[in-house]
């Protein structure tokens, strides 16, 4: 898989994003640093050598986002021991991993569908509206009759509850197969 590709920087945003925030506890201040960090390495592409480990490079790149950041903000990183980092650079690796393989991205999506299935019809199609439609929350509002932050909060409540079926179904299933 290209390392650039949509679905590729996509994967690695979600581990590169767990991976910072645990360094930080803001998950604010890690989306923004994921966001440099993929804009460093794509300026930084051609340095990369193809084979290697992405995943290391681009948690190097954010690590040292990160300190910075903390530096500059006279804030300590909530993980600064060797060891401890060594230990989380090592789980981010192995969450790198497993969602690099398509088993795990199938078995999250049938996870997704099992949950979809369990939400009323108002909220999936509004979900179908948002996100297979690509309508505006304005569009969805007037569509439904819904005023604007009643579809805000509605969409805000199903991502969150697809997120928290998603990842028991997941977790109830690595404890079937363990």
């Amino acid at each position: 898989m290209d390392a650039w590709s949509e679905s590729s920087i996509e994967q690695n945003r979600r581990w590169l994003t767990a991976y910072v925030w645990s360094l930080l506890g803001n998950r604010s201040a890690a989306d923004d640093l994921v966001q440099e960090t993929f804009l460093i390495a794509y300026q930084k592409r051609d340095s990369f050598v193809p084979g290697t480990n992405f995943g290391g490079w681009l948690r190097t790149i954010a690590r040292n986002l990160t300190l910075a950041y903390c530096k500059k903000n006279a804030r300590h990183p909530l993980v600064s021991h060797d060891e401890s980092m060594e230990r989380l650079d090592r789980l981010a690796a192995n969450e790198e991993e497993r969602s690099a393989d398509p088993e795990f991205a199938e078995q999250r999506s049938a996870c997704l569908q099992e949950c979809l299935a369990r939400l009323t019809a108002t909220v999936r199609r509004l979900l179908d509206l948002r996100y297979g439609a690509a309508w505006s929350l304005e569009k969805i509002a007037r569509a439904t009759g819904k005023n604007l932050s009643a579809v805000n909060v509605s969409l805000f409540r199903a991502r969150a509850a697809l997120e928290k079926c998603v990842k028991a179904k997941l977790l109830e299933s690595a404890v079937t197969e363990a």
